[in-house]
């Protein structure tokens, strides 16, 4: 007669008071110490946990004329190599600047060696009358945990875009159009690129002289 054999059960039962040698223990510790705690999220709350950092005083001096000048000119040559007009960003007419779409942030961040972390810092759900509003802040952190920059963004179901909608069916739309909104503007301004791109033109319609005048000046 043939006996079935649990291998699960059995490796965990064999495996169970193995112990790493004490070099490679303290190895594991050392490394554990050394990743910021601001890149990963709260094991109970699942949400990011700001922490700050001493700043040196050479690392909080500004930058050169001549590092300035390079920044911007590696950022411009970035945007005209690797992004794509229609998917990266919009072209939208009668604006003089094209708006910066979610996947050319997100390109943007990943080039300068940037990590979003997002945290919903303001919601209203009232589901008796229908209507949600959040607003979302995204803390762009480098490999070391230093926060370089941040964003904000906010959006409601009274929009124009989700007024004619259920807002319970579009709830978690417009939860993710705020986290959106708060990654592009926080890809605004740590790449300096506000003379490049605006943001969120698409989700204007021109309806009057006045409306077309604003996004002419975006």
């Amino acid at each position: 007669m043939n006996k079935k054999l649990d291998l699960k059960s059995l490796l965990e039962s064999k495996m169970g008071n193995i112990e790493p040698a004490k070099n490679v223990k303290s190895a594991i510790e050392r490394a554990e110490m050394k990743i910021p705690h601001n890149l990963m999220f709260d094991a109970e709350s699942n949400e990011f946990k700001f922490e700050t950092k001493p700043v040196t005083a050479s690392a909080a001096r500004g930058l050169t004329v001549e590092e300035a000048k390079a920044f911007d000119d590696e950022m411009n040559r970035f945007i005209d190599t690797v992004l794509v007009a229609g998917s990266d960003y919009g072209i939208i007419p009668r604006c003089s600047k094209p708006s910066l779409l979610k996947p050319g942030a997100e390109k943007i961040l990943n080039y300068l060696g940037l990590i979003a972390r997002t945290e919903v810092v303001n919601r209203v759900e009232d589901y008796n009358i229908g209507f949600f509003c959040y607003e979302c802040k995204v803390f762009l952190i480098d490999y070391s945990g230093v926060v370089k920059g941040d964003g904000l963004g906010l959006t409601n179901s009274r929009e124009g875009k989700y007024a004619k909608s259920n807002a319970y069916s579009v709830q978690n739309v417009i939860l993710k159009m705020a986290k959106k909104r708060a990654l592009v503007d926080a890809a605004l301004n740590v790449g300096n690129l506000s003379a490049r791109f605006t943001q969120d033109v698409e989700d204007i319609v021109p309806s009057s002289p006045s409306s077309t005048m604003m996004l002419m000046q975006l």
